[in-house]
């Protein structure tokens, strides 16, 4: 019987692969989205994990199986999605997928796709880059992967050791709480000398957590965003997409919707890229959870009316943004889209343009505390601080005090 985990963000779903999986025998659990996938599969260490690829939070599919193959280096994993463009099969070969899945599907598929997967051999991988260890609120360890048993291997209570605080001398055994943010040296108890680094989590609501370990004398740096996410601590810095929605970007460059993607991503927005305008009006049809759509205007082509009135008819709640690398603002307002973005942007380019905030200056690049007006206000006329360049909007109510600097106001009628 091996250990399946299911990792699905629409209930319908995984409940139909629930029930479809659990007539083969195996051990399953599911969870709701990616963060909860990194979780659960941390603690039950699955043989198998079967994953959508566009989840609702900002860790997708892949993340999760790159995260969890960190600490299990045999997981297996089949990727389930409802577009399969050719930058995501390209990817899910990247990862060693066993199963490439499009919704919809049968129950015979997913059922099938499983038993080959678990029934053909494990590919040989080097040993884990993370060693990790489950540990109770008293220290009780539930599970230690293979690399945390090799540490233990070197300390005098060895691998069969059964609770985490029995390594150290008595007396020094080390305080987790004082890991949960930061990294704390710790010295086992062992016949030379002998330092590891570890991080820690608060316990979850069944006394479990996780803890990290490193040896002193190893790369300190390597793999952080990973061991953040293991973790469940991501620095809210990190994530700057402020959106529940995902954005569709088409682009009929191969590099560029690269490009993008990752862009998004890090950013810790969904981002599809897809090369046509066609598949853009599946995806929009197909997935509730868009809620932008950059449409390039080299790709539309001639045909750019008649897209923008398709992507409007599938999908009228959708926000579009016009894009090209000249500055056609006038070509898509007449249109009907008002948003623009001119190639080649940034994420910061998008966000802000979404959220209103008229960014950085675009004169000198000063950072500035203005956002267009909403249907309730009335512009003033600002000037930046540092080169003059003349703005109309309002301030913008969460920029930090010192950016206030950045303005003055002026008595210029002009305005960007």
């Amino acid at each position: 019987m091996a250990k399946i985990l299911i990792v699905e963000d629409e209930e319908g779903f995984r409940r139909q692969l629930e029930l479809g999986l659990s007539t083969l025998g195996h051990e399953i659990r599911c969870a709701s989205s990616g963060r909860e996938g990194v979780d659960v599969g941390a603690r039950f260490c699955p043989d198998l994990l079967v994953t959508d690829w566009m989840l609702k939070d900002d860790i997708h599919g892949l993340r999760v199986i790159q995260v969890l193959r960190s600490i299990l280096t045999h997981l297996k994993a089949i990727l389930i999605t409802g577009f399969a463009s050719a930058e995501l099969r390209e990817n899910a070969d990247s990862h060693g997928i066993a199963a490439f899945i499009e919704k919809p599907f049968s129950l015979e598929a997913i059922r099938g796709a499983v038993e080959n997967a678990l029934a053909t051999p494990c590919q040989a991988r080097q040993r884990a880059p993370l060693a990790v260890v489950e540990i109770t609120t008293e220290g009780e360890i539930r599970h230690a992967n293979d690399a945390a048993l090799d540490l233990f291997d070197e300390t005098d209570a060895g691998r069969g050791v059964r609770n985490f605080l029995k390594l150290f001398p008595a007396g020094a055994e080390p305080n987790l709480d004082e890991a949960l943010d930061r990294w704390k040296v710790a010295s086992p108890a062992a016949d030379h000398r002998l330092a590891w680094h570890l991080r820690t989590q608060e316990p979850d609501e069944n006394g479990s957590r996780l803890v990290i370990l490193r040896r002193g004398d190893g790369p300190q740096y390597v793999g952080l965003p990973v061991i953040e996410m293991l973790l469940g601590c991501i620095s809210p810095q990190r994530t700057q997409w402020p959106f529940d929605g995902r954005v569709v970007i088409v682009e009929g460059d191969a590099t560029a919707r690269k490009w993008l993607i990752t862009m998004i991503e890090n950013a810790g927005g969904g981002c599809y890229a897809v090369e046509t305008v066609e598949q853009a009006i599946r995806l929009l049809g197909n997935d509730d959870g868009l809620q932008f759509a950059v449409l390039d205007r080299d790709t539309a082509g001639v045909n750019l009316p008649v897209a923008i009135e398709q992507m409007h008819a599938t999908r009228p709640d959708v926000v579009l943004v016009g894009s090209s690398p000249d500055d056609r603002r006038e070509e898509f307002a007449r249109l009907g889209v008002t948003l623009f973005l001119q190639r080649p942007w940034r994420v910061h380019d998008l966000i802000n343009l979404l959220t209103g905030r008229i960014g950085n200056c675009h004169v000198c690049g000063i950072q500035l505390p203005l956002r267009r007006p909403r249907m309730d206000e009335q512009s003033t006329r600002w000037a930046c601080s540092n080169c003059g360049a003349v703005y109309a909007g309002v301030l913008d109510e969460d920029a930090s005090s010192d950016m206030l600097l950045h303005i003055r106001r002026s008595d210029d009628t002009r305005g960007t």
